[in-house]
């Protein structure tokens, strides 16, 4: 069993990787010649594509190895021990005192029936430090929010109960897979000086994964980069300023002596208003394993076509056929002159600019939004401009052609009555596209639920096409459930593990009678195409997917059932750079093409200005702001809204 104390002197590294070779059972390499090292102090960042090896090598640090895959060379070694050496029990114990595991879907490892306080106490070797842990990582340690669960937590806010139960136990090694991914950009950065602060302070090895290029340059002493599980290892720029002190972090520096010294539409309005388990073992953490699988990736157009078979429904949303354009920046045909690349030619009248930093905005109602120009009318004279206070609002006329019109809508958590949203006003029309934005819990996600009635609400109204929808999803008919789909924030959780990939793009296929059974393998591999994955990932499970794939294959999921309004909670937030340009230009393509509705959930500011025609803003359950994205940008009238649109906070975000 490993020793209590620590094993690895100042200035080795306490986590030493040689040359390891990862392959998956049918001979695929998911890694090969990996080497890392990371010193107490210091911070690692894995970075590389969607489906690189980053999670597969993190994960590699703790022992476990995803199903379905093998060690096949190399050495790994942790505080002095050979992880791959140590029999079970020794490998729990070094799991359970030395390293921490913070998963990129950390809501899936929280126990739903335990509170926030138990969570962390959980863990805690002091139980009178959980108030401290919560405030270190910017989390409210009032009754209020300690008395809530998991599922009344919005995705940041688990991420961070996650992070104080891997803080907890004072471990040597912390290791974070996408540990910003969903946080609103002040909050994101909040987190990443936290982490810097945490690696000085308590000599903290970390190692993260990360597809946000700021906050590498912004934290990272070293960055491994993965491309098909081949590493290349340099040298980050130290930060221009050393990290800030936190409060919290005096209070916990008694507990630190086993731990060596670390070296337009602009007239348009909107309406106002833990670780993994052990081989064998199960629970809510074997979920989140993760296989970042490193194949070819087959990339095509996102063309509909009006081919059909035999007894089939005529697909709005099949891609291109073989032998057309396949580049991700290609013409797709039939999309109104459509053309796909970050801010060229976008519906409405938003215009890519130079790659400048900040935001500024003139008396036209022109925003520079991260590097990107949006809108081109005043915003000061435009009579439909919404402002919201905390107290009050004003209503703007719902525009007549709304595809999907909320009212009033009044939402509160289960068992303790607590209101999370307070007569949220909403409206999207056909071929258009509303984000919706906001800090950390502020009640986005609860939005996205209500709409899609998973969380029905107490008052207020849903209703598409002027038909008002049931609050339960489950009282609502088939046709209803089919054109408002959601793709949520965590999608490990809301895909079936039993099922494989081929048979979860299969099920709305077949249920919304949306083509003939002897078309649905073909159908299926055209709908992995358009996100971007080989057709053979139809045999593949959850477990044996990325975070980034996984994601991939939940949006494809929702456009199975071809619906006409989509949700997309933080749909891009898992994904590299270019396969996250690729997958909102097909949805951008199906706008223009199909006229598909497009509720946009981000804290990628610079993707809802150049992806949305309206914008509304939420802080604390209530609309504070809304309008067209271009003027509310240009001249924001909120405190919330400037906060987001802060320049420091989208250079962060850009």
């Amino acid at each position: 069993m490993p020793d209590a104390g620590p094993t690895t002197p100042p200035g080795h590294p306490a986590v030493r990787v040689r040359n390891l070779a990862v392959a998956a059972t049918d001979g695929r390499m998911l890694l090969r010649d990996a080497s890392l090292d990371a010193e107490p102090g210091r911070v690692v960042a894995l970075t590389g594509l969607s489906g690189a090896g980053k999670t597969t090598l993190l994960r590699a640090l703790t022992g476990i190895l995803p199903p379905g895959t093998t060690r096949t060379d190399g050495t790994v070694e942790v505080l002095g021990h050979d992880v791959f050496a140590l029999d079970t029990t020794a490998l729990r114990e070094l799991r359970r005192t030395r390293i921490a595991f913070v998963g990129q879907d950390p809501g899936s490892a929280l126990n739903p029936r335990m509170r926030v306080r138990a969570l962390v106490r959980e863990l805690a070797t002091d139980p009178s430090t959980v108030t401290d842990l919560l405030t270190e990582v910017r989390l409210p340690a009032d009754l209020r929010f300690t008395t809530r669960r998991p599922t009344a937590l919005s995705g940041g806010q688990q991420r961070r109960v996650a992070l104080a139960r891997a803080l907890a136990r004072r471990p040597d090694v912390l290791l974070l897979d996408e540990p910003t991914a969903g946080l609103h950009p002040e909050l994101r950065d909040d987190i990443a000086d936290l982490l810097r602060t945490l690696a000085h302070t308590r000599a903290l090895a970390i190692v993260l994964t990360c597809h946000d290029r700021a906050l590498v340059d912004r934290i990272a002493d070293t960055e491994v980069h993965l491309e098909s599980g081949d590493p290349s290892v340099h040298t980050v720029t130290a930060p221009a300023e050393p990290p800030r002190p936190f409060a919290s972090e005096a209070a916990a520096g008694d507990d630190r002596s086993r731990r060596a010294a670390a070296p337009d539409h602009s007239a348009d309005r909107l309406p106002s208003n833990g670780l993994p388990t052990g081989p064998g073992e199960r629970g809510p953490a074997a979920s989140t394993t993760a296989a970042d699988v490193a194949t070819p990736v087959e990339q095509t157009g996102a063309a509909p076509t009006a081919a059909t078979s035999a007894g089939s429904v005529p697909s709005a949303y099949s891609p291109v056929r073989a032998g057309e354009p396949e580049s991700a920046n290609s013409v797709p045909a039939g999309c109104g002159g459509f053309v796909s690349g970050r801010g060229e030619n976008l519906p409405g009248d938003r215009v890519a600019a130079g790659a400048v930093g900040g935001r500024t905005g003139d008396a036209n109602g022109t925003a520079l939004v991260g590097g990107r120009v949006v809108g081109s009318q005043a915003a000061a004279s435009d009579p439909g401009r919404l402002a919201a206070s905390s107290h009050s609002a004003e209503v703007a006329a719902v525009p007549n052609e709304s595809l999907l019109v909320v009212r009033g809508l009044e939402v509160s958590f289960a068992g303790s009555g607590q209101r999370v949203l307070h007569g949220v006003d909403l409206a999207v029309g056909a071929g258009r596209a509303v984000g919706i934005v906001g800090p950390s819990g502020s009640g986005k996600t609860s939005v996205a639920r209500a709409v899609v009635g998973l969380h029905p609400p107490e008052r207020g109204t849903v209703t598409l096409d002027g038909v008002a929808l049931r609050g339960e999803s489950r009282r609502r008919s088939r046709e209803q459930r089919r054109r408002v789909q959601l793709v949520p924030q965590s999608p490990l959780g809301a895909l079936n593990p039993s099922r494989s990939v081929g048979e979860t793009l299969g099920r709305p296929l077949r249920l919304h009678r949306r083509c003939a059974a002897g078309e649905r393998a073909r159908r299926v591999a055209e709908l992995l195409r358009q996100v971007e994955l080989a057709p053979d990932y139809a045999r593949r499970y959850p477990h044996e997917l990325s975070g980034g794939q996984r994601q991939r294959v939940a949006i494809a999921r929702a456009l199975a059932a071809e619906p006409d309004v989509l949700i997309c909670d933080e749909v891009t937030s898992a994904l590299d750079d270019r396969t996250g340009a690729a997958i909102m230009d097909l949805l951008a393509g199906l706008r223009a093409s199909h006229r598909l509705a497009l509720v946009l959930i981000a804290h990628d500011l610079p993707l809802i200005a150049e992806r949305t025609d309206t914008v509304t803003v939420l802080d604390a359950g209530r609309v504070v702001e809304s309008g067209s994205t271009a003027s509310v940008f240009a001249a924001p009238t909120h405190e919330t809204t400037r906060a987001l649109l802060a320049p420091d906070a989208l250079t962060r975000a850009g």
